[in-house]
């Protein structure tokens, strides 16, 4: 890692009178004496959360810059549109190393670049990085990563072995195309893979008896031909199970300072519900020492003072502390 500091805009460039006044007060919120580790910004569609969000974010990152090694702040949003529209307005470092995942399981091919920045933005949405439900099989380079971490591990011996790993093979396959599947695998090595995560993945798969055995049963079945149509649930049970165990452990690989969640009135229920989206959730805002800065639209006049001029109001942005 390098030992030079990193450039940081000034925080308050460009902000309005009221954007500025948001931002130190949840600063100081979030780091003055009687600290808190979430809090809520409500305001009207256009009134510059994204630009309070980036006065936040630079003013978090001079605060931490000579107290931690390295800095990781996460961004979570609706869509992946979203979140390309707004990466470079969020972007107060005047270096290139701000990084933009969309998946949580794709950090095995990442964490090691992640490890060597003094800075990381990485941008994350619920359907895709939280929640394992939506798309049942994910996205093949996910699985490609799950082949590689996995093929390692003591499914058997011998000749056995490598037929349980052939039906590790087939059974990862889901609905790619045989060539396209091969394509992908022969494309991602063991050295494209962060070792420490990858070990650790493999410890949690070992350590969990019901689903190691539910997959050596599962390679077994997709060893032979036939089993493609047959063990359907099976398949897909086991790769929403293993993706569901890797992202958790991606999370262990993020080291978080400060999460943002935009569009906060949409995504309610990751903080208060209990499907999996929800637990991996909560896994990442109850990490050690970080701050939840919470995003939201409000489609209705928020209370103001008589005494604010015009140019103040703009439908107030609306501070609303919560409790941990």
């Amino acid at each position: 890692m390098t030992d030079k500091p990193p450039c940081i805009i000034a925080p308050l460039t460009g902000l309005k009178d009221f954007q500025q006044r948001t931002v130190n007060y949840v600063f100081q919120k979030f780091y003055g004496d009687r600290q808190q580790n979430r809090f809520l910004v409500a305001d009207e569609v256009g009134l510059g959360k994204t630009m309070v969000a980036r006065g936040i974010i630079a003013k978090a990152i001079e605060h931490l810059q000579d107290k931690v090694d390295r800095i990781d702040i996460i961004y979570i949003c609706s869509n992946a549109a979203i979140a390309a529209q707004n990466i470079k307005r969020l972007n107060v470092s005047n270096e290139t190393q701000f990084s933009h995942s969309t998946r949580l399981t794709f950090l095995p091919k990442q964490v090691r670049s992640l490890r060597k920045n003094r800075i990381n933005f990485i941008s994350l949405t619920p359907n895709t990085a939280l929640d394992h439900t939506r798309s049942r099989g994910g996205h093949k380079e996910e699985r490609a990563i799950l082949y590689r971490i996995l093929y390692d591990l003591p499914l058997a011996k011998g000749e056995r072995r490598e037929r349980l790993r052939m039906g590790l093979l087939n059974l990862l396959q889901a609905t790619a195309s045989r060539p396209g599947w091969c394509s992908a695998v022969n494309q991602l090595s063991v050295a494209d893979i962060d070792r420490e995560l990858a070990k650790d993945f493999r410890r949690k798969v070992l350590d969990d008896a019901e689903l190691y055995d539910q997959l050596k049963e599962g390679c077994e079945y997709f060893a032979d031909d036939d089993s493609e149509t047959h063990y359907s649930e099976l398949r897909y049970t086991l790769i929403g199970k293993l993706r569901s165990k890797l992202a958790s452990v991606c999370l262990s690989a993020l080291a978080p300072d400060l999460v943002i969640l935009d569009e906060f009135q949409r995504f309610k229920a990751l903080l208060d519900g209990d499907d999996e989206a929800a637990l991996l959730a909560k896994a990442l805002f109850e990490q050690p020492n970080v701050r939840v800065l919470l995003l939201s639209a409000t489609p209705y006049k928020m209370f103001t003072l008589d005494q604010e001029s015009e140019e103040d109001n703009h439908f107030f942005i609306t501070q609303l502390p919560l409790m941990a």
